[in-house]
């Protein structure tokens, strides 16, 4: 099918012409020729406008193509045409690909059977292993209903799992978790001083391209870093040579040190120890590597807090002895500033704390 915008629509968008075919599509404007295979199209947008409405194809890998100054009715045809062009398209991959479809399929089984949290970087793998048919299956504008019957039963249990936000994907995954909270409870009772909780262990077991955690201060964040080494490890899914564990300041990075160190006697697979690492270390040995040297830097960058907790007590020291304005505000600040901390464990009610850490001004208010 040709489509062409009307000479009004010209007068502010310039001449364009769409060309839809079988294999692709071909939309010319002001002298410039854009060929878009149907194959890599994956979404058709609409754009309703005032008087003239907007249409975008989003193909993989490639800037967005907007077509502008379409009528409402042109903009619809175009859409349902480049659709129904895609659809038959991709059936008609599967089709060619029929033979290589049920090796793709015994291996994405396969990969369901594991025992293990299938993370959305498994399924781009097996997506990448079997191209053709993975990359068709995954396109949003790809259903089954036109195959044959016997291909359909093949294909539809997968077509489910590896859409965007897949809910099969989920439920498997959930199910697995549950499964590993009860086969590893052992190992994560005996880990730490105390048991871990139920969200460090799901944490542990949970193993997504990207986990966030979000934790207050001595909630046990370095006990769920450990705890994941130590799954990672016991169930085989890395070696320690694989593993690295990053911390933000030396401080933390010396007490993981020490608790992957108690992991030897823990852990069976545990043969190599893993040594963390803070980001500055980190960053100076990957310069090292690649330009053979390791720059200098200030020694405090990766100093401890005691450490620091010296330095900044020696310049207070020479700062009020030969400054006087600092000395005076030095002074200020402890008698007027300065407070003292809450006991903590002298306050038996949410008001009570509340109060500890409002401003002054604040509970002068309370009654």
């Amino acid at each position: 099918m040709k489509y062409t915008n009307g000479l009004l629509s010209a007068l502010f968008t310039d001449r364009w012409k769409v060309e839809t075919g079988d294999k692709h599509i071909v939309y010319t404007k002001k002298g410039t020729r854009v060929r878009i295979a149907n194959l890599d199209i994956h979404e058709i947008r609409l754009h309703t406008g005032i008087i003239w409405d907007k249409l975008t194809i989003v193909v993989s890998g490639q800037p967005p193509t907007g077509i502008e100054g379409l009528s409402s009715e042109t903009a619809k045809n175009i859409s349902a045409d480049i659709t129904k062009n895609v659809k038959r398209c991709l059936v008609g991959q599967i089709q060619k690909h029929q033979s290589a479809l049920s090796d793709a399929m015994s291996r994405i089984h396969l990969l369901m059977e594991e025992k293990r949290y299938l993370a959305h970087a498994d399924i781009r793998r097996w997506i990448r292993s079997a191209p053709d048919i993975g990359k068709t299956l995954a396109n949003p504008f790809f259903s089954a209903d036109e195959l044959p019957n016997q291909i359909q039963s093949l294909i539809r249990p997968y077509t489910e799992l590896i859409a965007p936000d897949s809910r099969k994907l989920k439920v498997r995954n959930e199910k697995f978790v549950e499964w590993a909270l009860d086969y590893y409870d052992e190992l994560f009772g005996k880990l730490e001083k105390y048991p871990l909780t139920d969200e460090q262990r799901r944490s542990a077991v949970i193993n997504e391209d990207r986990n966030l955690l979000i934790a207050a201060a001595g909630s046990g964040k370095s006990s769920t870093i450990i705890a994941k080494v130590a799954y990672l490890v016991e169930s085989g899914l890395a070696k320690t040579s694989d593993i690295l564990v990053l911390a933000y300041n030396k401080d933390a990075q010396l007490e993981i040190d020490e608790r992957l160190q108690n992991l030897k006697g823990t852990v069976a697979n545990f043969k190599r120890p893993i040594k963390a690492k803070t980001f500055h270390s980190l960053g100076l040995e990957i310069i090292a590597n690649v330009e053979g040297e390791k720059p200098s830097i200030s020694q405090l960058a990766s100093a401890t807090k005691s450490r620091l907790a010296r330095l900044f007590t020696k310049l207070i020291e020479e700062l009020t002895k030969q400054d006087p304005v600092f000395a005076a505000n030095w002074r200020n600040f402890h008698v007027l500033y300065k407070v003292p901390s809450a006991d903590l464990d002298s306050i038996k009610t949410i008001r009570g704390y509340c109060l500890t850490s409002a401003p002054m001004e604040q509970i002068s208010g309370i009654a």
